[in-house]
């Protein structure tokens, strides 16, 4: 599998020939997928309400509802040992960049949608696969959501001005998963990107 930046089957496709594809495709997730990756680097009118329309039927086709095995807690913005060895992971295999040398709203947002409702490309470790749960599941959108909490909060322990762009596009799109997929359908903790300060004696 290459780069999402790659994949875009449906490119040379018009308007209308997308709506017919999810018309003969509404009940296929991975289709639906590839419609908002293409939609999401369009910006005609028409092509941000047939993504709408598109999202709205991926919600309504995701798998059931299942419960993580593990409580979910307030993530401590460490990475274990499998996180680290791939310290760019799904996200960035995937092409979702934040900050100066990111990628537009809309597209990171495709991307993620892309990566919440499709299998995971199997070029990492079955440990590492494993954390990321089944596509569409309160498993993945909790990590999806973990992860990205997890970058902001260490961004924001670092000194300086550089990394304020990437920390204000991981909190817009922290709240984009949250509104499009987690609001009315799962009710794990939701991940906060506050530092706790450190105590003064």
């Amino acid at each position: 599998m290459t780069t999402l930046s790659a994949s875009r089957p449906y490119i040379r496709e018009r308007h209308d020939a997308l709506r017919t594809i999810l018309e003969q495709n509404a009940s296929n997730p991975s289709v639906l997928a590839q419609l908002i990756l293409e939609l999401s680097q369009r910006k005609s009118l028409a092509a941000k309400a047939l993504m709408q329309d598109v999202q709205q039927r991926l919600l309504e086709v995701l798998p059931p509802f299942r419960w993580p095995s593990t409580e979910a807690g307030e993530a401590s913005g460490k990475l274990d040992s499998t996180d680290f060895q791939y310290r760019n992971g799904i996200l960035g295999y995937c092409g979702y960049h934040v900050g100066t040398k990111g990628i537009p709203a809309n597209e990171r947002h495709g991307r993620l949608d892309f990566i919440f409702a499709n299998r995971l490309p199997q070029v990492f470790c079955t440990a590492y696969l494993h954390k990321w749960g089944e596509q569409g599941s309160a498993a993945r959108l909790q990590k999806m959501a973990e992860s990205i909490a997890a970058l902001a909060r260490n961004a924001k322990r670092r000194k300086g001005e550089s990394h304020q762009l990437a920390i204000s596009d991981w909190e817009a799109d922290l709240a984009y998963l949250k509104a499009t997929y987690y609001i009315g359908r799962f009710d794990f903790p939701w991940p906060t990107v506050a530092t706790r300060r450190k105590r003064r004696y």
